[in-house]
């Protein structure tokens, strides 16, 4: 089970296990639906699909080992395809709606109660090229072997990440047969799909192995942002990659990134700051106000008589000041001392976001 993963790898689980189980079976931690999708996942997802693949006992909470278990499943090549799989059951009832797209996968499943994972991966890789097909068809109704550059964007997104504001999408127009046609051909919108479902292929590749020619004609293009381009600079590839696992963090991450704040807003935030600067600087001073006094009066003390001392220590200082002065008389000039405290720390405050 565990012995995949690094040892390192495995202890980092074992600490989010024990950060977030929030219950107890037979003696030990264990995690809720509730806890697993706290630790797994942002919130605007459900994880209960997941949950149910993790959960293999059906006891309703996963122990260490069953979390250890699926994150360990994650990190396969063919998670999602297992995924699936197990999510769905291996009943053929459950699996020929995932399959529906191809009449032979769906045929082949009718008389079969079961089938193996491989056989389930083989049909879902077969199952989604026909989708993908259906899909083109649709979108050319006229059977030119073509179909526009909007068309293509749309198609590709069910297929794909892919943001329509991202520098591929931007890019797409330079796939087209001409500049004046933006009409993409059916070899170029398979080359564009089975590119850009696995990013992983384009860093592994370095001289293109494991890409078709037109993969890779379809990579330079998109990459240097050139027409026919033969060739592209590592560090456009690069960014090619970037973009398309950038389109696969969670929707979340997005919509909980901070707007940008207008001049009036930025002006009340740095006003809040400077305040809150001064009060915790004041309050901070205040503090350790008695001391600083007892260690000025213990500096500053002058004998009246030679060899005898005022205070003879700092314990002595702040018995003779209360019992002289009162508790106040710790507090003996502490105005002045806040007028130029409570500034210095409002202005260090609101000038360290800068």
């Amino acid at each position: 089970m565990s012995s995949q993963l690094p040892a390192g790898d495995v202890a980092r689980l074992a600490e989010i296990f024990d950060l977030y189980a929030d219950t107890v079976s037979d003696g030990a931690k264990c995690m809720s639906p509730a806890a697993f999708a706290r630790a797994t996942s942002p919130p605007v997802l459900d994880t209960s699909a997941f949950f149910a693949v993790a959960d293999t006992e059906a006891r309703g909470v996963l122990t260490k080992d069953d979390f250890i278990r699926f994150q360990t499943l994650l990190r396969d090549a063919d998670a999602a395809a297992k995924l699936s799989f197990s999510a769905a059951e291996p009943e053929t009832a459950s699996l020929r709606a995932l399959v529906s797209a191809d009449p032979a996968a769906s045929s082949y499943l009718k008389d079969r109660p079961k089938i193996s994972y491989a056989e389930f991966a083989q049909l879902i890789d077969a199952s989604r090229a026909a989708r993908i097909r259906h899909a083109f068809v649709a979108a050319d109704p006229q059977g030119s072997g073509t179909i526009h550059i909007d068309q293509l964007l749309v198609i590709a997104r069910q297929f794909v990440p892919l943001e329509p504001t991202s520098p591929i999408s931007q890019r797409l127009a330079l796939l087209s047969e001409s500049p004046d046609s933006q009409r993409i051909g059916y070899p170029t919108f398979l080359a564009l799909i089975s590119l850009l479902s696995d990013p992983s292929r384009i860093r592994q590749s370095a001289p293109a192995t494991s890409l078709s020619p037109l993969e890779t004609d379809v990579l330079n293009t998109l990459a240097s942002g050139e027409r026919g381009a033969e060739s592209a600079t590592p560090e456009s590839i690069s960014n090619i990659i970037d973009t398309c696992y950038s389109a696969l963090q969670p929707v979340s991450q997005a919509e909980h990134k901070p707007k940008p704040r207008t001049g009036l807003m930025e002006v009340m935030f740095q006003a809040y700051n400077f305040a809150i600067g001064a009060v915790a600087g004041g309050i901070g001073a205040a503090v350790v106000y008695p001391i600083d006094l007892v260690k000025t009066r213990m500096q500053n003390q002058r004998a009246a008589v030679v060899g005898e001392m005022l205070y003879k220590n700092s314990i002595d200082c702040f018995r003779k000041v209360i019992r002289n002065e009162g508790i106040l008389g710790l507090y003996r000039g502490l105005g002045p001392q806040l007028v130029g405290v409570a500034p210095e720390k409002a202005i260090k405050l609101t000038v360290n976001d800068f």
